[in-house]
């Protein structure tokens, strides 16, 4: 660390590429070993400014705490996820998640770590903004009524205002979607 705070940007830069491109070319080499070479990865992959390694990487990663119920760990990876997705290249957009689904995966990991209230419900919002009207309907009902479940954080009228939109977009519609706003009401 010592050594590291007395490079310059560039030297920065370029070492944590060296790093990055190892861990590439051999996972075993990350400190948790290849399970744990994504979270490595894409801390090395900002460091030297690798926008499209460091979104794939955080992706990957919070796929990985949130399968190993590392809520905490899991909701920052799709946060900075979230954050980076507008700057990826074209072609990792192309096959990358949508930001909405991001907040989504973000909000449920805050709920499961505890954060109803204050992340989640601030995830799920932002994730509905982004989604926007006309989109995708369905996916758009389910954040509605995602945000209808904030009954459980105490915004019992919130909640109550987050079914009756969901059910609203989803209209008739036969849907999982549907099926998870009407046994939350």
């Amino acid at each position: 660390e010592a050594a590291h705070d007395q490079l310059l940007p560039g030297e920065r830069s370029r070492l944590h590429r060296a790093f990055a491109e190892a861990l590439q070319k051999d996972p075993s080499l990350a400190a948790g070993g290849n399970a744990g070479v994504d979270a490595e990865l894409a801390y090395h992959a900002l460091a030297a400014h690798d926008i499209d390694l460091a979104f794939s990487s955080l992706v990957l990663a919070g796929q990985r705490a949130r399968d190993l119920f590392a809520f905490a760990e899991a909701r920052q990876h799709f946060e900075r996820a979230a954050e980076l997705r507008p700057q990826v290249s074209p072609s990792v957009a192309a096959d990358a998640p949508p930001t909405w689904e991001l907040l989504r995966n973000a909000a449920l990991c805050a709920r499961y770590s505890g954060d109803s209230r204050g992340g989640a419900v601030a995830h799920l919002r932002r994730a509905i903004g982004v989604l926007g009207e006309g989109d995708d309907p369905v996916a758009l009902g389910g954040l509605w009524a995602e945000l209808s479940e904030s009954w459980m954080a105490g915004l019992s009228a919130e909640a109550a205002a987050a079914f009756d939109q969901s059910i609203d977009v989803l209209g008739n519609s036969a849907s999982r979607e549907r099926a998870e706003a009407l046994a939350w009401r």
